[in-house]
């Protein structure tokens, strides 16, 4: 099977939970809908999950937790001052991607917005973007690859269990479509079976394919 593969590489990067407001720990890895709003950014419209199957990668070197200054308003827009709160943040990133629409890949290239891996300031670029082959499996075991995601249940993954957004909504306010239950690979695990995954050789990864077109 032929995928578009591209490497995309950050500074930082910062991936909230949601409903924790004193102290913001970061995710290990972005969800499904951040990888869609970086593709949104790249083709410069928005991306819906059902456009293209995706299998991702994220890894970074270090995490770091930075005092940050945040202005609060209230819910009729009424500003009631401002406060400090610990961030966590993940610092020099990579975010391996396996895409198989062509249309939407080749928007990383020359990106009609700035490609984002969290946060306004999480610039991120990309590194490498090529077409390659990899073997898919279907109900077979095999090897998957940290940090990345599996549907829940696995028992065969141990690791976190994130309840997570494929996507969000285009319209203002944006809300989350299609909340899925993911474990976390924490650490690369052999021989382990899922509905559909691909194994990329050349880089000896193996990644859990996603197809969320029935969100």
């Amino acid at each position: 099977m032929k995928l578009w593969r591209a490497l995309i590489r950050a500074e930082s990067a910062s991936f909230r939970y949601h409903f924790l407001m004193r102290e913001q720990p970061t995710l290990p890895l972005p969800p499904p809908s951040t990888i869609l709003g970086l593709l949104s950014a790249a083709v410069g419209r928005w991306v819906g999950p059902s456009e293209t199957r995706l299998a991702y990668r994220f890894q970074w070197q270090t995490r770091a937790k930075d005092l940050e200054k945040i202005h609060q308003y209230g819910e009729t827009g009424t500003y009631e001052g401002s406060n400090i709160l610990l961030r966590e943040i993940l610092w020099d990133v990579e975010l391996l991607l396996y895409l198989d629409n062509p249309d939407l890949a080749r928007y990383l290239k020359e990106p009609v917005y700035p490609l984002l891996l969290g946060r306004s300031d999480n610039l991120a670029f990309l590194k490498e973007l090529s077409e390659v082959e990899v073997s898919v499996r279907r109900n077979t075991k095999g090897k998957l690859s940290h940090y990345s995601l599996v549907l829940f249940p696995n028992e065969e993954v141990p690791g976190q269990l994130l309840t997570l957004p494929v996507a969000m909504s285009n319209e203002a306010p944006r809300s989350p479509i299609g909340m899925k239950i993911f474990q976390v690979v924490e650490k690369d695990i052999e021989d382990v079976m899922v509905k559909e995954a691909i194994d990329d050789h050349e880089l000896s990864v193996g990644l859990a394919l996603f197809n969320f077109s029935d969100v």
